[in-house]
């Protein structure tokens, strides 16, 4: 006889095109864990076999009845539970020093990530897993917490634990619960009681906690990490585990996107980590969608809904789809908690998908016909928006467009403090200070973790210290490094800067798109000391105000990424394209609105290098010649596409 595990891995092989690629990425992981560890099934049958005797089901159409597991739910439930190996640690003696190793026979898996669309019984399995851990014989003393964004969501799986219990008279005779404090207890003969508390981040209560088990909710919520890092590093038991799970979002660059980036790397092959299980049911596209539709075949709808036609009814969601054609609003939600595809707000110009671009060699800048895009900022204040130089080519035969961005903060903010003496000049740390104040990143104050130092260390942002005015100085003398500031950004630090990347990648630079009103210095420069390619002017007015322009260039970027031609390594880029919000004209066309501590710059130099790309190739004197000279070099350079 089989058991679920085994069942779920055919199941998957039997009918590969009703799962998505996670899933089955994460049972070719499991398949290689089997060769590494102990697979102990009894382990797994034990918890299934007690949730199926002793738990009721809380509520919905089949409330009151015993609960038979879905044979996802039993893969899942297996999955966390029949893992076992030796894992060594140190031995320390009372001073802390070591003393030697020691070897522990534990469960694997102890950190654990479910993203699972809304209606497939979430809160309810999450019930049933608190109620076995409360009264298991093989959890003594377990110490569970709830948490989640808000106080009222972490009580919804409270009170679902409460019911399930409350429904069976043997179990609940051993409860003593205070529901106004978000707490239970569970007294056993032994004396080794269980407790469950419901906690939230919208309240102080996560400080000098010690739990075996934390459950964490609908983490999709959260903009940053760091109330489930002070959760995490509470747990210090051998047997406890860290459960998250949520439905997609519209929190862009939040504490979801990433844990879903770290998923990627384990499922991808670029990182291990078998202590860490994600379970990830989404469907693979937004087209799957629309083309179950018209072929009737709606089986599809299980990648998200592996509860599909049982506790989610096909009826209602197959409605909910095509809800999305007549009701665009809607869109958004049900996209991410009906079909769980994370989607931007309903409000931003580019939707989720259009905001990634797709990776590259940047090696093809070497020696290529280049334009450039400059949204310029001095960037003094952390209130202040990011300077972003775009450089771009693109090839006018395949359409495909490659985008290299430099986005650039100073090292240090000076800010003037009043004391009795009169005014005092303090200088900090500008990355500090930005990460704290900018919401479209994420950012743990408490750890001083991620901000924008993570962005600076990936080579996304260039931080200007003195090690890199030093460079200038060594390649352009002590006037230029006279010119340039490590407490902002100076038009003529950007031209040095354009020096230097021009001289590391040997490129043509072909037209340079430019606002006058915040660079006329930069403009004036690049017209009178940059070669023209075409006998035209190189440097092309670019303001981002002027909507009879830069609307067509926002169209004309929506379809080059919507089509997957867009090509960009910096993952700030991919936050300022989700942090595009618009505002629609009485004309039908619409314009960039900046939201409350997010920025938008990135879109800003891409929009002008494609105004300087755009006038090259289409100007009415040269445009025809250029475009073909364009050809010639891509037609000799063109790069196979990165497959992702």
């Amino acid at each position: 006889m089989t058991d679920p595990f085994t069942e779920y891995h055919a199941l998957v092989d039997a009918y590969p095109e009703r799962f998505c690629d996670e899933i089955k990425k994460t049972v070719g992981i499991q398949r290689a864990m089997l060769k590494l560890y102990d697979f102990l099934p009894d382990k797994g049958r034990a918890v299934v076999d007690w949730i199926e005797r002793f738990c009721i089901l809380p509520g919905g159409e089949r409330a009151g009845e015993p609960v038979r597991l879905m044979l996802w739910q039993r893969w899942f439930i297996y999955s966390i539970f029949c893992f076992w190996g030796h894992f060594e640690e140190d031995v320390l003696d009372d001073a802390g020093r070591v003393v030697g190793r020691r070897r522990k026979y534990l469960r694997v898996v102890n950190d654990i990530l479910m993203v699972i669309a809304a209606g497939n019984a979430k809160t309810t399995l999450l019930g049933f897993l608190n109620t076995y851990l409360l009264f298991s014989r093989d959890y003594p003393a377990a110490n569970i917490y709830i948490g989640s964004n808000a106080q009222k969501q972490s009580r919804l799986c409270f009170d679902t634990t409460m019911r399930i219990i409350g429904r069976n008279r043997s179990l609940k005779r051993y409860l003593h619960a205070v529901p106004s404090l978000n707490f239970l207890e569970v007294r056993k003969k032994d004396g080794l009681d269980s407790m469950l508390t419901a906690m939230s981040s919208d309240g102080r209560n996560f400080e000098g906690i010690i739990p075996t088990n934390v459950m964490i909710d609908e983490i999709h919520a959260m903009t940053t990490s760091a109330y489930a890092d002070n959760l995490r590093k509470s747990v210090k038991r051998d047997d406890g585990f860290v459960f998250e799970t949520t439905t997609m979002g519209t929190e862009r660059g939040g504490y979801l996107d990433e844990r879903l980036e770290y998923a990627k790397k384990i499922l991808d092959g670029d990182a291990v980590n078998h202590r860490f299980f994600c379970c990830i049911f989404k469907q693979d596209s937004e087209d799957e969608i629309f083309a179950a539709l018209e072929s009737g075949d709606t089986s599809v709808y299980l990648k998200s809904n592996p509860g599909f036609g049982h506790v989610v009814s096909a009826t209602l969601l197959t409605q909910k789809a095509r809800d999305m054609a007549d009701k665009p609003r809607e869109r958004a939600i049900t996209m991410t908690k009906n079909f769980n595809i994370p989607q931007n707000p309903v409000t931003c110009y580019f939707s989720e998908a259009e905001c990634r671009a797709l990776p590259f060699d940047e090696a093809i800048f070497n020696g290529a016909p280049v334009f450039l895009g400059l949204d310029m900022a001095y960037t003094r204040s952390p209130e202040s928006d990011l300077a972003c130089l775009t450089m771009m080519t693109a090839d006018p035969a395949t359409e495909r467009e490659y985008y290299k961005d430099f986005y650039f903060l100073p090292r240090w903010l000076d800010r003037q403090v009043k004391n009795d003496g009169g005014l005092t000049v303090e200088r900090l740390d500008m990355i500090t200070e930005k990460s704290r104040y900018d919401t479209n990143i994420l950012y743990d104050e408490g750890a001083g973790r991620y901000g924008y130092a993570m962005y600076a260390a990936r080579g996304d942002i260039v931080v200007i210290d003195d090690a890199l005015v030093g460079s200038i100085r060594a390649r352009y003398g002590d006037d230029a490094a006279m010119a340039c500031d490590v407490t902002g950004v100076t038009q003529k630090f950007i031209m040095y800067f354009i020096a230097l990347i021009e001289a590391r990648y040997g490129f043509t630079l072909c037209k340079m798109g430019i606002d006058p009103n915040k660079a006329g210095e930069i403009e004036s420069f690049v017209n009178a000391h940059i070669a023209s390619q075409d006998g035209l002017p190189p440097a092309i007015k670019f303001q981002m105000e002027k909507s009879l322009y830069s609307y067509p260039l926002m169209e004309a970027t929506k379809d080059i990424r919507a089509r997957g031609l867009a090509h960009c390594n910096n993952k700030l880029t991919e936050l300022h394209f989700a942090s595009a919000l618009t505002k629609e004209r009485g004309d039908g066309t619409a314009y960039f609105v900046h939201s409350q501590r997010s920025h938008i710059d990135g879109v800003s130099a891409h929009l002008a290098a494609r105004s300087a790309y755009t006038v090259f190739i289409t100007n009415g004197k040269t445009g025809a010649v250029n475009k073909a000279r364009l050809g010639n070099w891509w037609s000799r350079n063109r790069l196979p596409p990165v497959a992702v």
